[in-house]
């Protein structure tokens, strides 16, 4: 419909123009300064060939830009499945990250598990796996001590690849670094990390980013 009424319009005008310019050329000057009468069948027939071939030529370019049309559509159609196929096979779902600001601070003597202040982080998940990681700078002024860091999802503690370090000359500023990898089930999930010290005080300081305190947490397809 849209090239059909795209063909009429032009054509309309190619015609509209034809018959102003006839008009304006019904008279011709001669070589002897008169004016000599252009029979109008004369200026008709002139025209229409030209016309015809002017309209058969837009009808051929409407038929090529409309099969490019197409084309375009079924590759953009082609374009979106695939990327509705990446979708549904992309392994990470979701990304969650929590980490101290520049100049917070977090301290503690306890001889067991207490929360880092701030350091928790709420998530929904479908069932699937999460991927847990952290960075924690811990200060022991304990001498001979071990600073402990623990992950907690929902109030229970996982095993990871770490979670221990143990500083054996006291006023020592060192990272603890670990992850864990858990399956859980379709709901609202709470993850935190807790420490404490067998000996002496737990101090962590944010200095920005990277150097602190520190989490992360993937969803991952099972």
């Amino acid at each position: 419909m849209k090239k059909i009424n795209t063909l009429f319009v032009i054509m309309i005008i190619v015609i509209s123009s034809v018959f102003c310019d006839e008009n304006k050329s019904t008279k011709e000057k001669n070589p002897e300064g008169g004016s000599k009468k252009i029979n109008r069948d004369d200026i008709n027939q002139m025209n229409f060939g030209g016309l015809l071939d002017f309209i058969v030529e837009i009808n051929n370019r409407l038929r090529i830009l409309e099969d490019k049309n197409k084309e375009l559509k079924k590759k953009n159609i082609e374009l979106e499945e695939r990327i509705n196929k990446l979708e549904k096979k992309s392994y990470i779902r979701q990304i969650k990250e929590k980490e101290m600001e520049a100049g917070q601070s977090a301290k503690t003597t306890s001889k067991s598990f207490v929360k880092i202040p701030n350091m928790d982080i709420q998530i929904h998940t479908k069932s699937s796996n999460l991927l847990i990681s952290f960075n924690v700078s811990v200060h022991n002024e304990g001498k001979n001590s071990v600073a402990v860091v623990g992950i907690f999802v929902d109030g229970e503690r996982v095993k990871s690849s770490g979670g221990a370090y143990c500083h054996k000359v006291g006023h020592i500023m060192d990272s603890i670094s670990c992850s864990a990898n858990i399956e859980v089930e379709n709901g609202d999930h709470n993850v935190e990390l807790r420490w404490y010290s067998t000996g002496g005080k737990l101090i962590n300081t944010s200095f920005g980013p990277g150097y602190g305190c520190s989490m992360r947490v993937i969803e991952i397809t099972k």
